[in-house]
């Protein structure tokens, strides 16, 4: 078994590949490196009997190889290696049986530990919200994108068309969380969505004539005055005009991110917290389970520059296990304190 140790920012993280769904999520960091490598191996020897339990015990190498890795998590060789049809049931299987965990754990807590907090820790409703949101990031990086960079813009940025051209005329709001500064929802309609992205082209044309900073992947979420309005097809044009300019420069590829994050904002879930959960984990199982042999070997590639970012299946089940292993202890925790 191999574990890849990684640092940064002052802190240390380790991670085993080889088994699924353990990967970097922003749980692992620990102060010094021999800490995050023996977290690492309690995580595996928990994940390699919960296998057992489940009866399908993981095939593991034999040995230990520690590896300092120096480059993107993305890039470890292990989660460019194509899963077994058996190996994703597996660990289908221990994505269920981790809910079913935070179910447990979610039906004990009673009204008001729901939304308690201590200082800036996450209450247990905003760690479920966030949960949901990243096991929806895992079914859009399992959405399949051109490797040419200019037609992966092209196609990020029709895609988008395509889905405010479903809403013409209509007047809805649906509540997405936010980023994790956000840590709330947001509400979205199909104007607010047009309106933000319009101001990031605005915000991309500026910096490449050369008079503001380089964007990054969102612009401001706050609502305006007329968020409401219905979307015309005029609105759609002038972001298509937009965008035929921009997809010509290459350094603006960071919009083919955001075109696709902004589509995604007027997804349809369950307004409930834990009944959104419920139906993004039921999606997120059933995309997985979707995949056949060419699926399942497939690198997908979000070409914002010469080194990815790269998904693949083996890579996304980190938002079905070690991302849900590492916010059951927030949320436990947050069902225990006191008021």
């Amino acid at each position: 078994m191999r574990i890849y140790v990684r640092s940064g920012a002052g802190v240390w993280s380790a991670v085993a590949p080889e088994v699924p769904g353990i990967s970097l999520t922003g749980h692992e960091s620990s102060a010094t490196r021999d800490e995050a490598i023996e977290r690492c191996r309690a995580l595996v020897a928990g994940e390699v009997a919960a296998y057992e339990r489940l009866g399908v015990p993981l095939e593991m190498t034999d040995g230990e190889d520690v590896v300092d890795w120096m480059l993107q998590p993305w890039m470890i060789p292990e989660y460019l290696i194509p899963l077994r049809p058996a190996q994703l049931r597996a660990a289908v299987m221990r994505m269920d049986d981790i809910a079913a965990e935070l179910e447990r754990d979610l039906a004990a807590l009673t009204p008001e530990q729901w939304d308690r907090r201590d200082g800036g820790e996450w209450s247990a409703r905003i760690a479920l919200d966030h949960l949901a949101s990243g096991l929806g990031v895992g079914i859009q990086q399992l959405e399949p994108l051109p490797l040419d960079q200019v037609a992966a813009h092209a196609a990020a940025f029709e895609e988008l068309r395509a889905r405010l051209g479903e809403t013409i005329g209509q007047r809805f709001v649906i509540e997405q969380f936010g980023t994790n500064v956000e840590s709330r929802r947001i509400k979205w309609t199909p104007r607010k969505v047009a309106r933000v992205v319009g101001e990031l082209q605005r915000l991309w044309s500026a910096h490449l004539a050369g008079s503001g900073e380089e964007p990054g992947p969102w612009a401001p979420h706050d609502d305006q005055d007329g968020d409401d309005v219905a979307l015309a097809a005029a609105d759609i044009e002038a972001l298509a005009a937009a965008d035929r300019v921009l997809r010509a420069e290459p350094r603006s590829r960071l919009l083919t991110y955001s075109y696709r994050f902004y589509r995604h904002r007027l997804d349809r879930w369950p307004d409930d917290v834990r009944e959104r959960w419920l139906a993004v984990h039921r999606a997120l199982r059933d995309r997985l389970l979707s995949c056949d042999d060419t699926e399942l070997a497939r690198v997908r590639m979000l070409p914002l520059g010469p080194f990815g970012p790269a998904s693949t299946v083996r890579g996304e089940l980190r938002v079905g296990i070690a991302h849900v292993l590492g916010h059951i202890a927030q949320i436990r925790a947050a069902g225990s304190r006191t008021s």
